[in-house]
């Protein structure tokens, strides 16, 4: 990736803007931003100026250079003094190019996403969203392939609950691989991801069947490895006690990373996943599964 990847989440905060994305946010040599798996939902911007300004949004994006979102959900948040401001301003003024790609708007008020500015023809990209009103996005947007108004059918379990419900459009709707301008935008493997292609939104759905509230996971962990010892093929179980990114690394008994099984953002419950073993030599390994704050590990033997 070009980009420096930027995890964040803003859920129901009232007040002002929730994030300024400008030149000041970028490291030295970086040529762009990558804001990647952020949710940004139910926020509410009061903010109140006569003239206008990037403050009357929630992400204000201003930069001169190029500013990447993938797998981000914006969805009902409010501007309240604005008649027209989107939940999202692109100003187009400092010539940066800002790319959209596997992101969902939907539900925000009184837009879903203004452009500010100076912007000419493919500054503002578009690739594999659902927007509603898709229609009436500005005439400065480029919309590329796989983009659609389709109803995201959020599980809103509870108010800030936004990931899919099993009908819902975005689910495989998304782009694994996308280039703008010798940029790599999205580059997933299908470790990534959950199904034939990634889904649309800032989580993916969980196609396994979601366990009843009175026993979800308590903590973060590696349930079951089975056969072990195994000669080719060994299926894990394990659990996650909240929505996360979660990374599964396989190390050998030296302690020497082999290969990262998984990094994916993954909902609450129990899931599994299946090793090939054939490309290893027979010996002791080990699993380990974090997301970034706690992580719990497993010893499996490959047998050949």
């Amino acid at each position: 990736m070009n980009g420096v990847p930027y995890y964040y989440g803003i859920t129901g905060s009232t007040g002002a803007l929730a994030l300024r994305v400008n030149h000041h946010s970028f490291a030295t040599s970086a040529q762009s931003r990558r804001i990647e798996n952020c949710v940004f939902t139910n926020n509410l911007n009061e903010v109140n100026l006569s003239g206008g300004g990037g403050s009357q949004t929630i992400v204000y994006v201003e930069s001169k250079k190029n500013v990447d979102f993938v797998n981000c959900t914006f969805a009902d948040n409010f501007i309240a003094n604005s008649n027209s401001y989107g939940a999202v301003i692109v100003d187009g003024h400092d010539g940066g190019s800002t790319r959209f790609a596997n992101c969902i708007f939907w539900g925000n008020a009184p837009s879903q996403m203004t452009v500010w500015g100076g912007m000419t023809t493919n500054e503002v990209i578009f690739s594999h969203n659902i927007v509603q009103d898709l229609d009436n996005i500005s005439q400065n947007v480029t919309l590329l392939d796989g983009n659609m108004s389709s109803d995201p059918q959020f599980s809103l379990l509870d108010s800030n609950d936004y990931s899919l419900s099993a009908s819902s459009a975005a689910i495989d709707a998304g782009t694994a691989f996308f280039v703008w301008d010798g940029d790599t935008i999205v580059n997933l493997s299908p470790n990534n991801y959950v199904g034939e292609a990634p889904d649309i939104g800032a989580l993916e759905y969980q196609r396994l069947k979601i366990t009843p509230e009175a026993i979800l996971p308590k903590k973060l962990r590696l349930q079951s490895a089975y056969p072990n010892p195994f000669n080719s093929n060994i299926t894990i179980k394990f659990e996650v006690p909240f929505p996360a990114v979660l990374s599964i690394k396989l190390y050998d008994i030296k302690g020497r990373l082999i290969k990262e099984q998984l990094n994916a953002w993954l909902g609450t419950g129990q899931h599994s996943f299946s090793l090939d073993g054939n490309n290893l030599a027979s010996g002791t390994y080990f699993l380990q599964i974090s997301d970034g704050k706690r992580l719990d590990s497993r010893k499996i033997v490959l047998l050949k």
